[in-house]
């Protein structure tokens, strides 16, 4: 069951808001009034969402409340208030809440922003995790993923392994071209066979989509690193061929 931290400093308020969110099928947390309560109960309780009153007991606002609570954990906010002046309003927003309502509001203005909110959380936990997963492979995949626009010349992904391969950030081979990735040689190479090999697939073989490559590539710290490449074409919503999809692998070369 989820869990909802009413900050509210008017009690029949608070007790009616509670009545409503308990007949939906939440559990409420117990009522707070004052900045510095529900920054202590956020803390403590890690309420899945917060309905916050913009004026509240105290010397402190719920923006206030809402900015400390910001700097320990995640949760989204709801503003309720009979108060919209264009400061408290922009205050507010930097604060990025999930729904501002304004007093008197109507039950299923309530319901519905309590909903949304709440599903927004549960897509952003879910992205978030995702994110994390694929940081964790990228950074500890030996492989370097990358997808290189042909029109541009220039990367519009390329995975983290690529700073223990080349010693570059992902961040700066986004800004580099694949005439800077490669030795000149190498470079001069792919680009005689690209024409080439894209005509052939437009015209219909296949057999040349996939194709694996030894190339040469640059280091940061000035080396050459020797790379097998495996490259397919990715295709426009007209059917053209626009993006490289590739994986580089080191060579381990034999010593003598």
């Amino acid at each position: 069951m989820k869990k909802i931290l009413i900050v509210e400093d008017e009690m029949i308020t608070s007790l009616e808001m509670r009545m409503k969110i308990e007949s939906w099928g939440y559990s409420v947390l117990d009522n707070v009034k004052s900045s510095s309560d529900a920054v202590e109960t956020a803390i403590k309780n890690k309420p899945d969402l917060i309905i916050m009153d913009v004026v509240l007991y105290g010397n402190e606002d719920g923006i206030t409340a809402a900015e400390n609570i910001q700097k320990h954990v995640d949760i989204p906010i709801i503003y309720v208030t009979a108060y919209s002046s264009e400061m408290i309003m922009e205050r507010a927003h930097k604060t990025s809440p999930y729904a501002y309502i304004i007093k008197p509001f109507d039950d299923n203005e309530l319901k519905f922003a309590i909903e949304l909110a709440l599903k927004k959380q549960e897509l952003k936990k879910e992205f978030d995790e995702k994110q994390e997963l694929h940081s964790i492979i990228s950074k500890n995949l030996g492989d370097v993923i990358w997808i290189l626009d042909l029109k541009s010349a220039k990367f519009n992904y390329v995975s983290d392994s690529v700073e223990g391969l080349r010693g570059y950030t992902p961040d700066e081979v986004l800004e580099q071209s694949m005439e800077d990735v490669l030795t000149k040689e190498s470079y001069q190479r792919i680009m005689k066979a690209l024409p080439e090999r894209i005509q052939s697939i437009l015209s219909g073989d296949e057999s040349l989509k996939v194709s694996k490559h030894l190339v040469d590539q640059t280091h940061k710290n000035g080396s050459k690193i020797p790379t097998e490449v495996v490259t397919s074409f990715l295709y426009n919503e007209n059917g053209e061929v626009d993006r490289v999809l590739g994986v580089t692998r080191k060579l381990e070369l034999p010593t003598k």
